[in-house]
């Protein structure tokens, strides 16, 4: 708890701002605390204690025997403060923490806070308030990019700030992962003709069912595609209703080379996962592949073939595609199909 100021050396009265701060001091300050380590004793009454360590701070309670106050009336507030990297709490003794008698606990920082206070039954931190509790429970919490400490063997969710939002897991690696949820997302598969997901329900919407990816892209290179909103250099419409959980979708193509008058001609399709970084093409990710072996004098016609694959996506529904012809102008499209959870 915060010193009272008393008129020595202060002449005859106390100041304003000493009266202010004696009544501060009476209601619980807060205790900054830039240490790694920090005790809480029984003067800290009240108090709240802001961590603002870029490590992570220690903080020890006191044994709840030993506080010289009423058993059940001590209470402070540990904060995780401006650049904190976490709090970790810490029992004295045999004392136990919340109704999981918990021997530690940790808030990540910045932003963190819990409530504590002595319980009538003696040796027992009752858990008042708190904003993300980690120990043996999952965090919640909500902020608009994963940019916290990741916590050993410890989660996080939180809400990333989209339009509209995505609720998220944060693994103790830093993973960020979406979160599938159900609900309004499924009202769009309808009836609609033949466009039906894998599962046998219908898809709604035929406008931008197919991708004219030989048009949207240029040979030889590597774009991505994805759904409104995902950033992706191609924006194909159709994704726009395919639910979050969907971790692979299920598509079709269709591809034609013309025939050429010395034959020989090869249009090759490839795809990769949208997180790919610097993708090469390979018989790894080849998807389609369609030839002209036999000439032809007039140099018309094509070859063609379709195809069904299973295309990994990232968490945005993005994926990146290539293709290479050896002559002349082919064609090629996507069709969605549906899509799979694992």
């Amino acid at each position: 708890m915060g010193t009272i100021v008393d008129r020595t050396g202060k002449g005859a009265s106390l100041s304003k701002d000493d009266y202010d701060s004696n009544v501060q001091a009476l209601h619980g300050v807060c205790v900054g605390v830039s240490a790694a380590s920090y005790s809480i004793s029984s003067s800290n009454q009240g108090d709240t204690i802001e961590c603002t360590n870029a490590g992570v701070c220690t903080v020890t309670l006191p044994q709840i025997s030993t506080i010289d106050k009423d058993t059940d009336d001590f209470k402070v507030t540990i904060l995780a403060g401006a650049g904190s990297g976490g709090v970790t709490i810490n029992r004295s003794s045999t004392d136990t923490i919340g109704v999981s008698a918990a021997t530690s606990l940790s808030l990540i920082g910045p932003g963190g806070f819990i409530t504590l206070q002595t319980d009538s039954t003696a040796g027992i931190w009752s858990i008042i308030n708190s904003s993300e509790l980690l120990g043996d429970k999952l965090v919640f919490r909500e902020r608009s990019a994963p940019t916290q400490t990741a916590l050993a063997a410890k989660g996080e969710i939180w809400v990333e700030n989209a339009t509209p939002n995505k609720p998220r897991f944060e693994n103790d690696a830093g993973d960020s992962l979406s979160i599938a949820v159900g609900g309004p997302e499924e009202t769009d598969h309808t009836l609609a003709g033949h466009n039906q997901n894998w599962d046998g329900r219908a898809f709604a919407g035929t406008t931008h069912f197919n991708f004219d990816f030989r048009t949207a892209i240029a040979a030889s290179t590597w774009e991505s595609i994805g759904p409104t909103g995902s950033g992706a250099d191609n924006i194909w419409t159709t994704l726009d209703k395919v639910p979050d959980r969907a971790k692979i979708l299920v598509l079709g193509i269709q591809v034609r080379a013309p025939y050429s008058a010395s034959g020989n001609n090869l249009m090759e399709t490839y795809a990769v996962k949208g997180d790919v970084v610097s993708p090469a093409r390979s018989l790894y990710n080849l998807i389609a592949t369609v030839g002209c072996d036999t000439p032809n004098s007039g140099a018309s016609g094509f070859s063609q073939c379709g195809n069904m694959f299973f295309m990994p996506v990232d968490d945005d529904k993005t994926f990146q595609l290539s293709w290479k012809s050896t002559y002349g102008t082919p064609f090629g499209w996507l069709y969605y199909l549906g899509f799979l959870e694992e």
